[in-house]
């Protein structure tokens, strides 16, 4: 349970849909801290305080608001979950105006202590293995099967998602810049992907993996893309060491992490990141919400990470495209600005410390 208020800004439209699709005369909704993109909500009864329901709405400025990610593709994906047998939440009900996605409540944490992090790890790296084993085109019909096609239909995705606006950071198109002349091979075969894996997108009860929620960017790709957002998502949520949970997955999936494969990937998921993030705030300018607040964290502390990443993918890399000095000078420039910026906030000065010590940049 959160000590969040049990008030809320959700249309009354969507306690309706989440009344009628439970068969009570009302509900309140308590809203979930987080949800960078979606509001979620705990779903009560008017004579319990026990949650009856989870609830997903898109409120309209997320930073996926507005685009295919949609909540009714996500509810696509999660049911074709439940049907391979991977651990996730039952659809309950969907509503299409406003957009809303009820769930079955799953009781647990997604927070883990150390202990409990090493107890569920390899679980959660065997689940995340399983996924990759599933036939993509038996989830999402139209998924993207050859591993380059796959690729680029996804850059090519959140590269217009990060041109959409005059008003975007511009540091993201340097980014990309030399996210593309330093982008690796992909595997032949593209496998499913949770888009989003990691610490805080699971929920671990009494021990166990309860299940795996947040689905919303799943697509098609190379399987170095999940395991660089476990990578990334461990720099706010610990989840124990980047090399025992690379461990687990390769113990349980039987494939060989390539680290110059994974640390391209570990750019590309700070720069999606950052692209979602950077929408957010400016689609909340001058709010002061939650939601707002933890993007501008994110943004102070990914952004030196990201420099760091792309500026030694730029030295190892191969390559001999003309604007390669030049992309690396501006980006020097960025990280000196951005690490300014990160040294003046406390909290993504500690943030900053424990990526750096746990590995994320190796």
């Amino acid at each position: 349970m959160t000590d969040a208020p049990a008030t809320s800004n959700a249309d009354e439209a969507v306690v309706q849909f989440a009344a009628r699709t439970l068969s009570l005369d009302t509900v309140r909704l308590q809203r979930l801290p987080g949800g960078a993109s979606r509001g979620s909500f705990l779903v009560q009864s008017t004579t319990a305080d026990d949650p009856v329901a989870f609830l997903r709405v898109d409120e309209g400025r997320g930073g996926l608001s507005n685009t295919s990610f949609t909540l009714a593709r996500e509810s696509a994906v999660i049911r074709a979950m439940a049907e391979k047998g991977i651990p996730v939440p039952r659809i309950l009900g969907e509503n299409l105006d406003p957009p809303a996605l009820l769930m079955q409540f799953l009781p647990g944490r997604t927070r883990l202590n150390v202990e409990l992090a090493e107890q569920v790890g390899p679980a959660y790296m065997a689940v995340l293995a399983e996924i990759h084993r599933l036939r993509p085109n038996e989830v999402l019909a139209d998924a993207a099967l050859e591993g380059n096609r796959a690729l680029q239909a996804d850059l090519n995705w959140w590269t217009d998602l990060a041109n959409e606006s005059a008003d975007a950071a511009p540091y993201l198109a340097l980014a990309l810049e030399a996210l593309r002349i330093s982008i690796p091979e992909p595997d032949t075969h593209a496998v499913f992907l949770h888009g989003d894996a990691g610490a805080g997108n699971f929920l671990v009860d009494d021990g166990r993996i309860g299940g795996l929620i947040d689905w919303e960017m799943a697509h098609t790709g190379d399987f170095h893309e999940d395991l660089a957002w476990v990578c990334m998502r461990m720099v706010f949520t610990p989840f124990g060491t980047v090399r025992q949970r690379l461990a687990d997955y390769e113990t349980a999936s039987g494939r060989t992490v390539l680290e110059s494969r994974l640390a391209w990937y570990k750019a590309f998921v700070t720069w999606k990141a950052l692209v979602a993030v950077d929408r957010t705030l400016r689609q909340g300018a001058g709010q002061n919400s939650e939601v707002v607040q933890t993007s501008r964290l994110v943004s102070v502390a990914y952004q030196p990470l990201l420099a760091d990443l792309l500026l030694r993918l730029l030295d190892e890399a191969a390559t001999s495209a003309p604007d390669t000095a030049r992309i690396a000078r501006e980006l020097s420039a960025f990280a000196a600005e951005a690490e300014r910026t990160a040294q003046s906030d406390e909290t993504a000065v500690r943030v900053l410390a424990r990526a750096r010590a746990g590995g994320f940049l190796s």
